[in-house]
């Protein structure tokens, strides 16, 4: 019987990379009893998306021109105080 893989998304570019690395390391060590897992981000070559951290404490007005000068819309937000996708919006305008 074949196993099922199971792909692990590690990494990216923010101030939790460290953490990622070493976590999804983990979840792919731990997988081989029963599945197979893949490192999607080293072995695929899978980009991630470019972000930034925003304080509440940040100016607002700084905020939106960082936002308007790097990224186009739409745009994603995720609160650091959830984990996983819990609590992400996607934002139009």
């Amino acid at each position: 019987m074949s196993k099922i893989k199971i792909g692990v998304a590690r990494g990216g570019p923010s101030s939790e990379y460290d953490i990622s690395l070493k976590t999804g390391a983990n979840v792919l060590k731990f997988l081989p009893e029963k599945y197979e897992g893949v490192d999607i981000l080293e072995n695929m070559g899978i980009k991630t998306p470019r972000g930034f951290l925003i304080r509440k404490d940040d100016d607002l007005d700084d905020v939106v021109l960082r936002i308007f000068k790097n990224f186009s819309p739409p745009w994603v937000l995720k609160p650091v105080n959830k984990g996983s996708s819990v609590g992400v919006e996607k934002v139009v305008i």
